[in-house]
């Protein structure tokens, strides 16, 4: 086992090569920490255009008195797999948020906790957008991200929606980029992400449906859980699930009052004070839609809206449980939409089917945690955005057909967020995964 602080250890899964604290203020001073950390917390989520993250010091050097914190500290640190010669390294910039506690642990030595944010938000938040800009969604969040964070975006692929105008309303540019991309679905009503990873400084614009058609990456070797399989001579063909969450899930009391089941949506058009009424389904207007489109794969259909689900024989779909109301225009300008402008019933709903399936996205999540040696870096993300494998087996091993998988836990999963655990022990990770459908019973994977 490895002791001492992360930055002396080099039996790990990986090594700190640097970690420099530094601050612009007193005309400059920076310092190499990483001999006083023994933990690192990086967290990614698709719902948010930044990292965020926190490292734990055991100071005994009187760090937090001559260094005179006061926030917005930059920390730099570069980390690096340390199981695989020639791996490439990883320089993140971080600034702290805030100093979450210390704990003195006798005289002369203290714990200290450092909450950051990824330079990328740090700098958004003393940014501000108060312009107009005009051409397809995607285009407008390229040239908000190049203009004030210097940025580069990959997107994939096109929206549906056209080109528009837009006057962004005093925002922070991540605050103006997130706003433009909660309007923007693709062909078919699947919502956006904008998110930042780990091993690259780039942003990223995905819709899910290209998310959906992903190969899970680890499809031939599932992470388990299975106390059976460590014994079995196949064992190397999966990869354990050393602890796992599943709980608040299956809240459909919520998605039915919040709209997401049926519901009316009322659209108001202020231009020539036209109201425009839209009856969603969730079955038929999302799941049975991208169900004939081919985003499910041949063996993981069915999708987590339970079919057949009524009330006083009228099924619940059937029901609008809310209605619901929104500002909208059109022909404000002569050459392009405004953001929420759309030409029919159909542009109407996609909006809605993508709310709808972010909501349906996140009912059954499960979080997992598993060794860090899979997603140690390397030239592309391996986490959030791409799909891996779950498998886990059901509560009958006595059954005569023989072991069989647990149809509502097990499945392709899409990465919807993590948080990545250095410490002087070894590095772990937690996935927090989301599904929109399970496996069908076919027995045994």
């Amino acid at each position: 086992m490895t002791t001492g602080p992360l930055g002396v250890g080099i039996q790990n899964d990986f090594v700190i090569e640097s970690a420099v604290l530094s601050t612009d203020r007193a005309g400059g001073f920076s310092v190499d920490i990483k001999k006083l950390i023994t933990d690192i917390g990086i967290y990614e989520h698709l719902d948010k255009p930044f990292l965020t993250g926190a490292v734990f010091l055991l100071d005994s050097a009187n760090l937090i008195a001559n260094f005179d914190f006061s926030g917005g500290e930059k920390f730099t640190v570069t980390l690096r797999a340390n199981h695989t010669q020639g791996t490439i390294p990883v320089t993140k910039t971080f600034y702290v948020e805030s100093i979450l506690r210390t704990t003195k642990v006798n005289q002369s030595t203290e714990t200290i906790e450092l909450r950051l944010l990824e330079d990328v938000a740090f700098q958004s938040s003393v940014e501000n957008v108060n312009k107009v800009y005009t051409g397809s969604p995607t285009k407008i969040i390229t040239n908000i991200v190049h203009e004030f964070l210097q940025k580069d975006i990959f997107i994939n692929p096109s929206p549906y929606q056209g080109s528009m105008k837009v006057i962004i309303p005093n925002l922070h540019p991540l605050e103006a980029a997130a706003w433009i991309k909660n309007q923007t679905t693709n062909v078919d009503g699947l919502p956006y992400y904008l998110f930042s990873t780990l091993v690259d400084d780039n942003l990223y614009l995905m819709d899910l449906g290209e998310m959906l058609k992903l190969e899970p990456m680890n499809k031939e070797t599932p992470y388990t859980y299975s106390q059976a399989n460590a014994n079995k001579e196949d064992s190397r063909k999966h990869h354990i699930i050393q602890n796992y969450s599943h709980k608040g899930t299956e809240d459909l009391v919520k998605l039915i009052r919040d709209g997401n089941v049926g519901a009316q949506y009322q659209f108001y058009n202020t231009s020539n004070g036209i109201m425009q009424t839209v009856n969603f389904n969730v079955q038929e207007d999302a799941f049975n839609d991208i169900l004939r489109k081919n985003y499910f794969s041949q063996d993981q259909y069915a999708y987590n809206y339970g079919v057949g689900y009524s009330l006083n024989e009228v099924p619940l779909v059937n029901y609008q449980s809310r209605v619901i109301s929104k500002i909208s225009s059109a022909n404000t300008y002569n050459t392009a939409n405004t953001l929420t402008e759309q030409s029919d019933d159909g542009s109407y709903k996609k909006s809605i089917i993508s709310i709808a399936l972010k909501n349906f996205l996140t009912k059954s999540p499960i979080t997992i945690q598993v060794s860090g040696r899979d997603f140690l870096f390397g030239d592309v993300s391996r986490t959030i955005g791409n799909t891996i494998r779950i498998i886990f087996h059901d509560n009958n091993p006595e059954s005569p057909q023989g072991i069989k998988i647990d149809t509502q836990k097990s499945g392709d999963y899409i990465i919807y967020a993590t948080k990545h655990m250095f410490s002087i022990e070894r590095y772990d990770i937690k996935l927090l995964c989301a599904k929109l459908a399970n496996f069908v019973d076919d027995g045994a994977r």
